[in-house]
């Protein structure tokens, strides 16, 4: 039998005394070369000049599963308001985030220094809400329209779909069907690029109603003039004709004139996206709960811990501005952030602040570590997972 002349991936693996996942993880980082010849496949002197023990001390840990991704995804992200599943790990896989060291796309995994460089990162929350897919009644929640209202915008071509899925339902519920996926950055971003349209409308639809978009075209949207494309970006006309005269690969007019040229509005979006000009919205953060002696409860939207030098501790957020709060100092006999374990404080002060909201204040507890005790059966507050930052 002749001598093998070209290895895939587990051949090469095998052939080198390591494992796949070891392999994988070398081509990655870019230990050793990727394969030479065709996608996945090395030749026999590629194989060879590849050292097998730098290979396999590269993998310093065993990958963990896909399940387990998600959990410490859960984790980091238990403060906000978004639901984290397989998916979320494929897709972080697919935009470069995760590297898969299985070969085997039911049953990935990764490795765990990867994971923790990833679950770490201070912007975790807006990158996983923006990769995040969403069928149609999660996209249409998530702009607080009804589905009718959803299904219009797709009509209309302001949203496309990134991939189907097949949901494979009783025969009672009508058997199997295809649903849309629709990333939820592209849902996220429906508002700032068709700024025009009455969202409030939208929104406050009676139950029933015929949708302010059923008479609406394709062609009435498409196009947007410079004043337009500042809108969009939220800056004046004038910003946006100085992007069109000096930012490189500003997208060309498709229509009106020399004075008032038009554009593509799907092009101008990418072009605003791709130059960090538009970005979608911070996902919300869960709300926490605070329980002063005497049982009054405090509820802080957009919540915030934040840890200084001298264990000086700051927790806040903000309330409705007629709610009534302890001042200037309380004693907390629960703590409740999402992510944290429940804990007391014998004695905190208390600071508000209206920043010239008519309608908002925002609260403010301060404390020491030492006057913080976890409650009885709690272990007391994780480190960073739950969100405690220091700046």
């Amino acid at each position: 039998m002749g001598m093998r002349m070209e290895y895939s991936e587990g051949q090469a693996a095998g052939r080198l005394r390591v494992s796949r996942a070891a392999l994988r993880w070398a081509v990655h980082t870019g230990a050793v070369p990727g394969p030479d010849l065709a996608a996945g496949t090395w030749s026999r002197a590629a194989v060879e000049a590849i050292d097998a023990a730098a290979v396999q001390a590269g993998l310093s840990a065993e990958p963990v599963p896909a399940y387990e991704v998600v959990q410490r995804l859960t984790d980091a992200l238990a403060c906000w308001e978004i639901e984290v599943n397989l998916s979320t790990a494929a897709e972080l896989t697919e935009a470069g985030l995760l590297a898969d060291l299985s070969g085997d796309p039911k049953r990935p995994s990764f490795h765990p220094v990867q994971v923790e460089a990833l679950v770490t990162r201070r912007d975790l929350a807006r990158m996983v809400a923006d990769l995040v897919l969403l069928g149609p009644d999660q996209a249409a929640a998530r702009l607080r329209v009804r589905r009718v209202e959803f299904d219009h915008m797709v009509r209309l071509g302001w949203i496309t779909a990134t991939r189907t899925v097949r949901v494979r339902y009783p025969s009672s519920q009508g058997g199997p069907v295809t649903v849309a996926l629709y990333r939820a950055a592209d849902v996220g971003l429906l508002p700032a690029v068709y700024p025009e349209v009455s969202w409030s409308a939208l929104r406050t639809a009676a139950k029933g109603s015929r949708s302010p978009l059923a008479t609406v075209t394709a062609e009435d949207h498409q196009a947007v003039n410079l004043a337009g494309v500042g809108r969009i970006a939220g800056v004046g006309r004038a910003a946006a004709a100085n992007w069109r005269r000096h930012a490189a690969g500003f997208p060309a007019p498709t229509a009106g004139t020399d004075r008032n040229p038009l554009f593509a509005r799907a092009e101008v979006a990418l072009w605003l996206r791709a130059n960090g000009k538009l970005c979608t919205p911070w996902p919300a953060r869960r709300p926490a709960f605070v329980t002063v002696a005497g049982g009054q409860t405090v509820t802080l939207d957009d919540p915030d811990l934040l840890v200084r030098d001298g264990g000086r501790e700051e927790f806040g957020g903000y309330t409705d501005r007629d709610a009534p709060v302890p001042w200037p100092r309380a004693e907390l006999v629960r703590v409740e952030m999402p992510g944290h374990s429940p804990y007391s404080v014998a004695g905190a002060s208390v600071d508000i602040s209206y920043s010239g909201s008519p309608t908002r204040q925002y609260v403010t507890f301060f404390w020491h570590t030492e006057e913080r005790r976890p409650l009885a059966g709690d272990s007391g507050i994780p480190g960073a997972t739950g969100g405690a930052r220091t700046p």
